[in-house]
């Protein structure tokens, strides 16, 4: 009789647990659909990707409420179909947090100012946060050859140079990445789980729960990783220290290889954009580029550093970046829309054979 009891009073327990634990699951996605939609979604492919028709207001810096919107091809601004509009000129721009720029409004984006300045422009906005170039890539070759650009514009950062080498981002999941095999570059297109798993909150089918629970993403992204904040930057950390400059250098230049040939095949004109940070518009200084310009230089690759025109208007006293957050503010996403305004690798496609030469600016 004791042992009956017990086993009912366990059975009610665990009933109990399961439908306590399902109704916070349904009370999540209740809440995440008309509060606090998820602008990220997990991928097999490419580690994760936007989310399409969501929107969502994000609060920056400064303290303004801005208002993200993707949209049903999980870009932000105009949803372009993947055929062009007769008699216009198509820029795909692709990068990591900086393109995707949630810190401003979807006025205030580049690629919206880009396009405002010249009728004749259809720019897609395909910056996705925590990308790197190997994803990107990736991207480009599933989605984004389907917009039949005119030209693509590869938004670079420095940290882009790590990300390629990583096979996780603590804050999302797995990824595609690069690693060098017997001195040779190797894109690693499968996902990768087993680094990642020390990221996340332990549990039976964790990642399984990661990909579908939003009771899951909930403790594990709010609770386990604030509460784990410290360990798990030097986690990252010492995974990165892993790799040398010269190893990141040379996966980066083996998928701008990829990017150039693959857009050369069907005559795409292809455009590097260099991104300086604060720090180095601030003192004047951009050699940590060089290795990347030089290489441009030799493979004849067009590239357009943004250094000169952001280094000037920081001296003309214009605020570009946030005081902390590494991003830009409206005048740094205006500041960038008018360097490559003067580019448009395409303009000879709408306004004839005018030749294109490569940007490059040295620093010695």
């Amino acid at each position: 009789m004791v042992l009956s009891n017990f086993f009912k009073n366990t059975v009610l327990f665990v009933l109990s647990l399961m439908g306590c634990l399902v109704s916070l699951e349904l009370g999540l996605r209740l809440y995440s659909v008309f509060f606090f939609p998820k602008m990220m979604v997990l991928d097999d492919k490419l580690g994760w990707r936007h989310a399409r028709r969501v929107e969502r207001v994000f609060p920056n810096e400064l303290g303004e409420k801005v208002l993200v919107v993707q949209n049903s091809f999980g870009n932000r601004g105009t949803a372009h179909n993947y055929q062009k509009t007769q008699g216009k000129c198509r820029i795909l721009v692709l990068g990591d947090s900086f393109t995707e720029g949630v810190q401003v409004g979807e006025e205030d984006v580049f690629t919206r100012v880009l396009e405002r300045k010249d009728p004749a422009l259809e720019v897609i906005n395909a910056g996705v946060g925590g990308y790197g170039t190997v994803q990107e890539y990736l991207y480009l070759r599933s989605d984004g050859l389907r917009f039949n650009p005119d030209a693509v514009l590869l938004m670079f950062f420095e940290n882009d140079l790590t990300d390629n080498c990583l096979s996780y981002y603590p804050g999302f999941g797995p990824r595609p990445y690069a690693k060098m095999v017997n001195g040779e570059v190797q894109i690693v297109e499968r996902l990768n789980l087993s680094e990642y798993r020390k990221f996340t909150l332990p549990a039976p089918f964790q990642w399984t729960l990661n990909h579908y629970s939003y009771l899951y993403y909930f403790l594990n992204s709010r609770i386990y990783h604030r509460l784990r904040s410290d360990q798990m930057r030097n986690l990252q950390q010492a995974d990165m220290r892993r790799f040398g400059e010269e190893e990141r250098y040379k996966i980066f230049f083996r998928v701008l290889k990829e990017i150039k040939g693959l857009l050369r095949e069907r005559r795409i004109d292809f455009t590097l954009v260099l991104i300086p940070s604060r720090e180095h518009v601030r003192e004047g200084d951009l050699r940590k580029l060089n290795p990347i310009v030089n290489y441009c230089r030799d493979k004849g690759i067009d590239c357009l550093p943004l250094y000169d025109g952001f280094r000037a208007k920081t001296i003309r006293g214009k605020t570009l970046y946030f005081p902390e957050d590494m991003h830009w503010t409206k005048e740094g996403h205006q500041a960038a829309a008018q360097e490559l305004s003067k580019l448009f690798p395409c303009r000879r496609t709408v306004s004839g054979p005018a030749a294109h030469s490569s940007r490059l600016s040295y620093v010695p």
